[in-house]
């Protein structure tokens, strides 16, 4: 670890994104003593997420604990990624947003001395030992939410037996689905318990205040169906480009950067024959809609007949569970690998994995027959999960 903290300092002199990581590290130490005394007497919650991932299955938690607790409680996030933290540094769920430092000993000493926590939620598999062992000298309580583990994880090797000590003294570990509290409790952990998926309390609850959008209104009882591609990457284009001239659909193109390069390089690629949604007045004069604003894609999807995900050509796909809420048939790329839901729904045929321009020309041709069966196992899905969030409640409360 201190070779890996030497190496952010060396990369940090040509690379902006680590030089303002290591701006962080060098202020940390003293936000944790302003948080402390801004914290008064609360009860002070310490959640850590990775990035803006485990934060989504984090802040379920986060809203609970604050409608349980109201102001007895102060809640600080911590991320390691320097873009999960600049994107969530202000959020209104949390009290105070921090940099996770590098996992040494001194480093962890240092932050849960100076922080002094009362409980410390981990989300998904941020197991960081110093920091873990730190606490657990403090005698801090520890939770872990949404845990995901697949056969052959190192945690359940035979040489991770210290690391397995380690997890056997948080309270409980709240897992995604049953066969991570298997594999858990094969090797000894028996305070492992299936909750489910978080995040799909979250998506329910959006979905129920989803805002309408008056220029798509017309598409509810248009002739046309409707494809809504979201947070496209320039490497979709190929993939989705022979689709989008399919002139018996509306296509709404939402790229996953706004910005004027990304909005610049879609319109050159797709030529002439598209609307753009900061220009447009509700006409469609042509099938493409490319959205150039930020903040609108979930209030999309529900104008949506069916939808391609964009990542699956990077480093992972984005987002299933907001299309997926709507009862969507998906498609999406093939670097999916490590989510609960894209499985099931590639499982179950809700969803398919486009490796070529054929497949998605296939899903076109194909996913509308199917709507209403990939409906239900959608249901079946969101209705197993939701109560993730009842069960974690519930341990918190007793």
């Amino acid at each position: 670890m201190r070779l890996f903290e030497w190496g952010l300092q060396i990369k940090g002199w040509w690379n902006k994104e680590t030089r303002g990581w290591n701006q962080l590290r060098v202020r940390h130490l003293i936000q944790l003593d302003t948080i402390r005394k801004e914290a008064e007497d609360k009860e002070l919650v310490w959640m850590h997420c990775a990035s803006l991932g485990e934060f989504e299955q984090g802040l379920p938690v986060l809203k609970m604990l604050r409608a349980q607790k109201g102001d007895k409680v102060f809640l600080v996030v911590s991320f390691f990624s320097p873009s999960g933290y600049n994107q969530r540094k202000n959020t209104d769920f949390a009290d105070a947003v921090i940099y996770m430092p590098v996992d040494t000993q001194k480093n962890a000493r240092l932050t849960v001395a100076r922080l002094q926590p009362d409980l410390f939620i981990g989300v998904k598999y941020e197991f960081w030992w110093n920091h873990l062992k730190a606490l657990l000298s403090q005698k801090v309580e520890i939770v872990y939410i949404s845990v995901k583990l697949r056969q052959g994880h190192y945690l359940l090797q035979k040489g991770a037996d210290d690391m397995r000590a380690v997890l056997s003294q948080m309270k409980v570990i709240f897992t995604q689905d049953d066969e991570t509290s298997l594999y858990l409790q094969k090797v000894g952990l028996n305070n492992a318990i299936t909750a489910g998926d978080t995040r799909v309390s979250a998506v329910l609850d959006r979905k129920d205040k989803v805002r309408q959008i008056r220029n798509l209104e017309s598409l509810i009882s248009g002739d046309h169906s409707v494809m809504v591609y979201g947070s496209i990457y320039l490497s979709d284009l190929p993939y989705i480009e022979t689709g989008l001239n399919n002139q018996s659909w509306k296509h709404i193109v939402v790229p996953h950067k706004v910005d004027k390069n990304t909005v610049a390089a879609l319109t050159t690629a797709l030529g002439t024959g598209f609307h753009l949604w900061s220009q447009w007045d509700g006409n469609w004069q042509y099938n493409i809609l490319i959205v150039d604003t930020i903040g609108w894609l979930f209030d999309i999807y529900q104008y949506a007949d069916a939808c391609y995900i964009g990542g699956g050509f990077e480093r992972s796909v984005h987002n299933t569970l907001e299309p997926a809420v709507f009862g969507l048939p998906l498609a999406f790329g093939p670097k999916n690998k490590g989510f609960v839901e894209t499985q099931y729904f590639l499982d179950q045929g809700i969803a398919i994995e486009v490796n070529s321009a054929n497949d998605f020309v296939s899903f076109m041709s194909d996913c509308m027959a199917k709507r209403e069966k990939i409906r239900h196992s959608i249901d079946v899905y969101f209705t197993r999960h939701k109560e993730a969030m009842m069960r974690i409640e519930s341990w918190f409360l007793k």
